[in-house]
């Protein structure tokens, strides 16, 4: 069986707990870590050029620009703590996870406490300004206290258009960026998991 294309960042968890250890049994397990670096990844509809950053929360994140060789290709960034799509640099689509949509959330407060810095419309969901669409996973687990209320936990299934004329990924402000946009709120199927 070939192996199914992937790129994963470190978390804070693993950022805290000997990140070289889980390094090394992420690649032993066949998985691509990346940490401010850049990678192609081979997909059934051809390269797609993968940045992944460096964990935000636990001071690991570097800015580091998509190279030239992937001007024409399909681009996105993943990264656990979403403060990092919010550099100044940083645009286009970016997936994250992190906040667990606040794990602890009250009808008319909202969250008790987001661990990022990100703004607090980009800590759950799909945020879309002029320079980038950030999507931030609810993920699985907890943190710190084993509990979740008012934010569920949940797998998500994104549908990722490109744009057929030049196979780049619809960036904002361009012609089909809205379309994008629509498709994955309306294409976003969660799978809910109970804890």
């Amino acid at each position: 069986i070939d192996p199914i294309p992937n790129a994963i960042v470190l978390g804070n968890y693993e950022s805290w707990s000997n990140p070289e250890e889980w390094y090394k049994s992420f690649a032993h397990a066949g998985l691509n870590v990346m940490e401010n670096e850049t990678d192609l990844i081979e997909t059934s509809q051809g390269l797609v050029c993968i940045r992944g950053f460096g964990d935000d929360y636990t001071g690991r994140y570097r800015y580091i620009d998509f190279p030239s060789l992937c001007e024409n290709l399909p681009r996105l960034s993943i990264t656990h703590d979403p403060a990092a799509a919010f550099y100044e640099d940083v645009s286009g689509l970016v997936i994250a996870g992190h906040t667990h949509c606040g794990q602890i959330s009250f009808p008319f407060i909202g969250p008790l406490w987001v661990p990022s810095t990100a703004p607090s419309k980009g800590h759950c969901g799909l945020y879309v300004d002029d320079e980038r669409a950030v999507f931030v996973t609810s993920g699985v687990g907890t943190s710190i206290l084993p509990i979740r209320y008012g934010a569920q936990s949940e797998w998500d299934l994104l549908y990722i258009q490109y744009q057929a004329n030049n196979h780049s990924l619809i960036e904002p402000g361009t012609t089909g960026f809205e379309d994008l946009i629509q498709s994955m709120t309306v294409d976003q199927k969660p799978r809910q998991v109970r804890n």
